[in-house]
Formats: structure tokens, C-alpha cells, sequence
């Protein structure tokens, strides 16, 4: 049996970057790949397909697309050769051809069994993506043995199919892709139609893709959305990447002459019953976009750029016939070939480790698998941001999973908390202080505290052994913190801004170092730096705005005036907002003044993978907590 630090479990895009950051981190470890590196791409996808995302969107860490087409859509060839280079580039160490066959827990860690032999290692992180198995409902069991079955991974092209009508099930991405493709080989089409996220291809000149990823749409988080087990359910985009940049959406197809029905409901007696509410749905996506190119439109007038794009518009309602058809004969011979694209879902038959729910998928936080110290995720949808799935997605979910494995590991190595209890409630804490003051004595609050670090972070952070005297104090603070998040609607990177500039300037290094780490993931590292530094240079005039009132807050609050107020307004803020950025940043302060008072060194993980520009632009406050004792 072999040994390594990290087994990472398949060598795809979101793999292979998680490998680049291991090996950044010095972190011993093997790729595991069952066929061939983009084993997906070169063997489960149509031949005409392209990537969705502009290849200006294609971007991993280390390596971003360099061709002369930035707003292109790769072909299959192109994306293969893309990430080939890239398996390339960062040297990943992967074995080809090899099959997982378990994932075992042991005392110290797991056993990955393989057909070429097993594995043992501390640390796991599940690679393999959503995308394992074609989702295929189980009345489908129930067509007529003389109607052909396909689904969107066996698919290649439309001359595979017979003759005659085909039925496609599923109106996100793929449905509407092959629908289009196969009626254009002039094969009469019946598209079924569910719930869906309809999209324009383009909107005022620019790609719908670079309006969310400017408006921060993308970079949303998993711990910012009120129900995420819902949004991780969302089906795709409506959108297709073709060198005229075109919308397909159900209008385009009907036009064509596809023919719509509602949701397959199910099947008996050789016929096809669909729902009724095919209207609605359409609605409902129609109402959806309105409210997108609604935040899209704002966002451009408080940025000043509406006398540089084309004018708002917005689409027809989707159109639907007065009473569509609620059931069809698969028996009468109009329909040859069913396809299904009702999506795919992750096979786990080889994990043997306790961590699934009750539909198959991996209970985690943000990636850190509940249960199971030391085992990690990637690839899935809305993993830790909006974009996880997306190429673009890996460089900063794995930037993050694997500072917390680092953390983990190290936490390990010194014989710290590594999600073991760490005592029973009532009793002393054995815990090291953070700070000036003793351990606080362990209650079912603390406890929880401390098991929210070592799952979020992989250790428990000095700051939460000082709140840790009130843990529900903290947890107040919290609330009321999330709440102005919310009702202010701060995106993640305008928080980082806010929080490093406040922190800055009353001269809080652990925050500093904290948020400026994140900061600096999220938007570059010098970004970040020049934050901390209070050198706004690389801002835009509405973080200039935020940076500039962060710091004046916490410098000197009776100094400012109704012309700071004017300057957050001149910058697109209205007096909501305002007043939640400004409680945002007071409550920052409050969290600050009593870990600063208290004595809360920053934790030393801190100092793993942290920008050298950013921790020398820390060069204030408490200096890290040793390696070995954290007061």
C-alpha cells in the first residue's frame, strides 16, 4: 500500500487546480484519474458542443486563456487541449487509467482502494464532479420497447438517431441545444418543458456572462443566500456559445418550428403525460430574467456607464399555445427516439464512508464534508460561490479547501483540536488562552463555537477562545452583521474592502491578515496590498468610496460630514445602503476593539499561502501568535 499526504480523486479542470495549489503549498499528494486527464470532455459530450462561458472566462490558477478570441466559446477540441496544458503546466501528478473502487475511513485518516493498488492518506479531497451518471426519471422503464432511449451523455450527433420524431426531455442548456440540433437535421422535435432559467446571450453589447461576473452575481457565496440547499438545485442557464453570439431560448426554437409540451410527468399504457403547467413555468422564467436585466440595468446606472452601452431592452414573453397537449402516444409511431437531458447527477457507489444524505449527495460546508474530518469536495454545484461549476469557479474554491486542508493538517501535526470534542461541558477547557485572559470554561455554546472553527477553518482561531467567555454574545454579532450584509445587499468583495480598510486603519493586524488573505483571493494580490496600505489606485470610484468611509469611521466618526455622506452618494449608494455599510463597519469595529484589548494574536495558520505583498503591508498591531503557543 502507497502513502501520500492527499489523495484528490479525479483530473478534471477542478482536480488539477487543486493540485497546483497542493504543490504551492508543498503539500504531498497523487491525482487519481479513471481514463484520461478532461476524461469527461473527450468521451461524454456531443460533438458540436462548446464551452458556455466567453474563453476570456477561462481562468485557473496559473493559467488563463492567451488566444486572439477572448469572447469566443471554445469548441470540445479546444477545451481538451486547454486542460491537457494545463495538467501540463502545473506538472500534476496523475495516474491515468486508474479506478477507484473505495473510500475508507481509518483511525488515522483513509484507505482509497484502486485496480492498481491502494492508497492510504490523511486527507481525501472528491474531485469527480456532478456530472457522473445521466439523470433518468424511472418511468422511462415504461416507453415502448420500439422507441428509441438516448440520453445527453450518449449522444454525439443527430445522424445516430433514426429517422422520425424525437422527444426531448429537458429545456436548461443541453435540452435546448440538442432540441435546436436535431430539429435542424429535419427531424420533427417535441420539446418537454420544466422549470428553467432563461437568459439572454447578450444584453446592452455586452455577454450575459460578463455581466454577472462584473455586477458579482458569480462570486456570490454559499454562506450569503438564505436557502441554499434550494439554489444549489437550479437548473442551467438558457445559453449556447456560438460564433454569433446567439439567444436560444424556447421563443427561437418555437419559431423554428419545435413543438412545446410541459413536464413529463410520467408514462402509462405507452402514452406521455405532461403537466399543465407549461404557461407557468414559462412565466416564471420570463418574470426571473426581468428581475436579472432589472439589477443589471441599476448596477450601470450607478456606475456611471449607460452613455457607453446600448440601451435597455427587454424580450418578448415567452410564447406558449392556448392549451398545449397533456399527453402524446409513444405507440403511434410519430416519436422514434426519446432524449433525455434531465441532467446528471454524481455516482458515489465506491465511498464508503457515512456522509451521504438521504437523495445520494455528500452533506459538506462549502466543501469541508460534515463528518468526516480531513475529506473534501469539489466541483459541485454552488460549491462555495455561484461559478464552482464554471472553470473560472476552481481557482478560488480550491484556494480556500486547501487552506483548510493545510490547516487541518497542521492542526494535526501539533496535536491541536481536529474536530474531537475537546472536553464535556461544565469542565475546564484544556485549551491554550488566546490572549490575556484564561481559557473559558466549556459549555455546549463554546463547544459549538470551537467545532464551527475546526469545520470552517481546520483549527480553532484565537479570536473565537477570547469570544468563547460569551459565545452567544458572538453569535449575536453575527446575526446582526448578516442582517446588514443582507438588507445593504455587500457583495463579498465590497466587504473585504470595508473590513481591511476599517482594520487597517485602527491598526487590527489580525483582521488585516485575515480578510486581506481573502481579499486577495477574490480580487489579486496586490489589490488587496494596496488596500492595506491605503493606496486606493487599484479601486474603482465606488470602492474608493467604501475605503475612504471605512477608514474615516474608524479613525475619527466626529469628524466627518454631510461631503463624506455626498461622496458614498456620488457613488451610487443611496441612504440605505449608507446607513448599512455604516453599521457594518461599526460593528467590524466593536468585533476588532475587543480582540485587539483582549490581547488576540493572529493565529500563525494564518501565515500559510499568504501573499508576501500582503503580509508586508501588515506591518502593524499584534504580531502572529508563535507556531506552538497561540497566546
Amino acid at each position: 500500500m502507497q502513502s501520500t499526504t492527499t489523495v484528490v480523486i479525479g483530473a478534471g479542470h477542478a482536480g488539477l487546480a487543486m493540485s497546483r495549489q497542493l504543490t504551492a503549498r508543498s503539500i504531498d499528494h497523487v491525482v487519481l484519474e479513471r481514463g484520461d486527464v478532461a476524461n469527461t470532455w473527450k468521451t461524454e459530450r456531443w460533438d458540436s458542443l462548446r464551452l458556455l462561458t466567453p474563453n476570456w472566462q477561462s481562468r485557473l490558477p496559473g493559467l488563463t486563456y492567451d488566444g486572439d478570441d477572448p469572447d469566443g466559446y471554445m469548441t470540445m477540441p479546444e477545451v481538451i487541449s486547454f486542460i491537457d496544458r494545463y495538467a501540463r503546466l502545473v506538472s500534476a501528478p496523475v495516474q491515468r487509467g486508474t479506478t477507484v473502487t473505495a473510500v475508507r475511513a481509518t483511525s488515522d485518516g483513509y484507505v482509497v482502494d484502486t485496480d492498481q493498488g491502494s492508497w492510504r492518506a490523511p486527507t481525501v479531497v472528491l474531485a469527480t464532479g456532478a456530472c457522473n451518471v445521466a439523470h433518468v426519471p424511472a418511468f422511462a422503464g415504461a416507453v415502448p420497447p420500439d422507441v428509441a432511449q438516448v440520453t445527453s451523455m450518449q449522444y454525439r450527433r443527430p445522424q445516430q438517431l433514426d429517422d422520425g420524431g424525437v422527444l426531448v426531455v429537458g429545456a436548461s442548456a443541453t435540452g435546448i441545444q440538442l432540441a435546436d440540433e436535431i430539429h435542424r437535421s429535419g427531424r420533427p422535435v417535441t420539446l418537454a418543458v420544466g422549470a428553467h432559467v432563461r437568459a439572454p446571450r447578450m444584453y446592452r453589447g455586452l455577454d450575459i456572462q460578463r455581466w454577472m461576473d462584473d455586477i458579482g452575481l458569480l462570486d456570490e457565496r454559499y454562506d450569503e443566500v438564505d436557502d441554499i440547499t434550494r439554489v444549489r438545485r437550479l437548473p442551467s442557464l438558457q445559453i449556447v456559445g456560438t460564433p454569433q453570439r446567439t439567444t436560444l431560448d424556447i421563443n427561437a426554437l418555437t419559431a423554428n418550428g419545435v413543438r412545446l409540451v410541459g413536464r413529463l410527468a410520467g408514462i402509462s399504457d405507452g402514452k406521455a403525460q405532461f403537466s399543465g403547467s407549461l404557461r407557468n413555468a414559462c412565466a416564471m422564467a420570463d418574470l426571473k430574467l426581468g428581475r436579472l436585466l432589472d439589477t443589471i440595468d441599476e448596477w450601470a446606472t450607478d456606475h456611471g456607464l449607460d452613455a457607453q452601452l446600448e440601451p435597455p431592452w427587454r424580450p418578448e414573453p415567452t410564447g406558449v399555445e392556448e392549451s398545449p397537449p397533456l399527453g402524446l402516444d409513444l405507440a403511434g409511431g410519430d416519436i422514434r427516439t426519446i432524449v433525455w437531458a434531465t441532467g446528471y447527477r454524481p455516482d458515489y457507489s465506491w465511498l464508503q464512508v457515512p456522509v451521504l444524505d438521504r437523495k445520494g449527495l455528500i452533506r459538506h460546508d462549502g466543501g469541508v464534508v460534515d463528518d468526516a474530518p480531513g475529506l473534501y469536495l469539489l466541483g459541485m454545484p454552488f460549491l462555495r460561490r455561484r461559478k464552482s461549476t464554471l472553470i473560472d469557479g476552481a481557482g478560488a474554491d480550491t484556494n480556500e479547501l486547501s487552506s483548510h486542508l493545510a490547516g487541518y493538517l497542521e492542526q494535526a501535526a501539533v496535536g491541536r483540536s481536529n474536530g474531537a470534542r475537546l472536553t464535556q461541558p461544565g469542565q475546564e477547557n484544556p485549551s491554550p488562552p488566546a490572549g490575556f485572559l484564561g481559557a473559558a470554561t466549556m459549555s455546549a455554546d463554546v463547544q459549538r463555537l470551537y467545532d464551527n472553527d475546526v469545520s470552517g477553518m481546520g483549527y480553532v482561531m484565537n479570536t473565537s477562545r477570547v469570544w468563547a467567555h460569551d459565545a452567544v454574545a458572538l453569535d449575536r454579532l453575527s446575526e446582526l452583521l448578516g442582517h446588514v450584509v443582507r438588507t445593504g445587499s455587500l457583495t463579498f468583495r465590497q466587504r473585504g474592502i470595508l473590513i481591511t480598510s476599517c482594520a487597517s486603519a485602527l491598526g487590527d493586524s489580525y483582521c488585516s491578515l485575515a480578510w486581506g488573505k481573502k481579499l486577495a483571493a477574490e480580487a489579486g494580490d496586490e489589490f488587496a496590498a494596496s488596500v492595506l496600505r491605503g493606496d486606493d489606485g487599484e479601486l474603482d470610484e465606488s470602492e474608493k468610496a467604501l475605503a475612504v468611509w471605512a477608514r474615516q469611521v474608524a479613525r475619527d466618526p466626529n469628524n466627518t460630514d454631510a461631503s463624506d455622506v455626498s461622496r458614498l452618494r456620488e457613488a451610487g449608494f443611496d441612504d440605505a445602503t449608507i446607513f448599512s455599510i455604516t453599521v457594518f463597519v461599526a460593528l467590524r469595529i466593536a468585533f476588532s476593539t475587543v480582540n485587539d484589548a483582549l490581547g488576540a494574536r493572529p493565529d500563525w495558520q494564518l501565515a500559510d499561502a499568504m501573499p508576501t505583498s500582503v503580509r508586508d503591508a501588515v506591518a502593524f498591531g499584534r504580531p502572529l501568535a508563535d507556531g506552538g503557543d497561540p497566546s
